[in-house]
């Protein structure tokens, strides 16, 4: 695999923004193939854990997601024994997703934070990672 390398040196923000971006998300697809695991998939994996059973409409919203990529990720989920769908009771059109026993168990197979979180905390301090917090949060809400 080839070593991809970034020009940070004198790039404007948004430049550093996707660049950091790009590498966490290589660190965090490097991390989740030991458990056979993309990041889309663990990502909903993760929002239906915490949620419990929902409506694909809502979970691609989650993801920033059309539908359709969303189903293709569930189809390779449920083909793997992780997620099941039903229709809604009330609104037929409707599909709603849950873990099965097997989804539940890798979700929590599957250390929090280690994708990048680990990484991030051996190279910022707490004071660090404070600031960047507030940082991201005050750039995050201004762009949605």
């Amino acid at each position: 695999m080839s070593q991809c390398t970034y020009n940070i040196k004198g790039g404007d923000l948004a430049e550093l923004c996707i660049a950091l971006g790009k590498a966490m998300y290589k660190q965090a697809d490097r991390f989740l193939s030991a458990y056979g695991l993309t990041l889309s998939q663990f990502e909903i994996l993760t929002v239906l854990s915490e949620e419990g059973t929902v409506p694909l409409n809502r979970l691609s919203e989650r993801l920033c997601c059309a539908n359709s990529n969303v189903t293709g990720i569930v189809d390779r989920l449920e083909r793997d024994g992780l997620v099941k769908r039903e229709r809604s009771q009330e609104d037929r059109r409707v599909v709603l997703l849950e873990l099965t026993d097997k989804g539940h168990e890798m979700s929590k197979s599957v250390p929090r934070g280690g994708c990048c979180g680990m990484r991030l905390n051996s190279i910022l301090d707490t004071d660090e990672e404070s600031q960047l917090r507030r940082i991201l949060e005050k750039l995050t809400a201004a762009m949605a």
